[in-house]
């Protein structure tokens, strides 16, 4: 597949951070969607040298919106440092287009 559809809900989304998230799980992917509201998925660090988080889709209204996502990586440490990822843009379409 190889576009992402508004309402999908068989989606991982993954992102590289490049920190070593070692011993780190407070990770969130922070997102904003194409009408500019902000919003939060919960992350799992999937591997901790390569700093990759991932955050499985769970609602058909986590990606509900058509058009452009952006999304970052939020890192919390021990000592609550917190440390914030380069944006990425991702288009969402409409089913059938």
């Amino acid at each position: 597949m190889g576009k992402i559809y508004a309402g999908q809900s068989d989606l991982t989304i993954k992102l590289e951070t490049g920190k070593n998230l070692t011993g780190i799980s407070n990770v969130s992917i922070i997102t904003k969607n194409p009408l500019g509201v902000l919003g939060a998925f919960p992350a799992t660090v999937m591997d901790a040298t390569k700093g990759t988080i991932q955050y499985a889709v769970t609602s058909i209204n986590d990606i509900n919106a058509v058009g452009n996502y952006i999304f970052w990586a939020k890192v919390v440490d021990a000592q609550g440092l917190i440390s914030i990822g380069e944006p990425t843009t991702l288009r969402i379409y409409k089913e059938g287009y």
